[in-house]
């Protein structure tokens, strides 16, 4: 393998350092609010560097959310829990998506404020929303093809138990015992069992 230069390793070093500043200054203003000439102040350059690093704002907006991406923490979760049964996994997978929420909660905050002023971030975070939704509704399917889970739409289960969770962490509630209790109702519901 080739060894990296060292320009290599400083124009590399300048690129996360600008990430970092973008990160920080749309966490604290909003997209909309902060400018390439804020994020060059903070970073101490001129706007000229940023844009050879980046073709604008959007540029840097999409980067920054790819680079603090919750995926490959919710990856590494759910191949942790794919052998599990439905009982054990998933207070496990609920406790350990609040715990990315909380650790990832600077992008979740760009994010959530982003679909509210930029529509077509709701496009953009599509493709996320359904590549999580869809790895732990394919972990509830194998669970109902073992029989464990009665047939049922898993994709309505995915999505009420993270918006659900979303919801604590956005009202900076403590997990517990809110998810408990949401996974208890999810495996069983609210009817009461003699009315069955």
């Amino acid at each position: 393998m080739k060894q990296r230069t060292r320009r290599e390793e400083q124009a590399e070093w300048r690129r996360n350092q600008l990430l970092d500043t973008a990160l920080r200054l749309f966490g604290q203003n909003g997209v909309e609010n902060t400018s390439i000439k804020d994020i060059a102040e903070e970073a101490g350059v001129a706007p000229g560097l940023v844009y050879h690093y980046f073709r604008g704002k959007e540029d840097l907006l999409v980067e920054v959310l790819q680079r603090r991406s919750p995926m490959p923490a919710l990856r590494e979760l759910l191949a942790g829990l794919r052998d599990l049964p439905a009982t054990r996994a998933l207070p496990l997978l609920a406790q350990g998506i609040y715990a990315i929420m909380t650790e990832r909660r600077d992008i979740l905050s760009i994010m959530f404020r982003e679909v509210i002023v930029n529509p077509q971030m709701i496009e953009r975070l599509a493709g996320f929303r359904e590549e999580m939704f869809g790895m732990v509704a394919r972990y509830l399917e194998t669970r109902i093809a073992a029989g464990e889970l009665r047939p049922h739409n898993p994709h309505t289960t995915v999505q009420t138990l993270a918006v659900s969770i979303m919801m604590l962490r956005v009202m900076n509630l403590p997990p517990d015992p809110y998810i408990a209790e949401l996974v208890e109702t999810l495996l069983h519901g609210i009817l009461a069992p003699d009315r069955l």
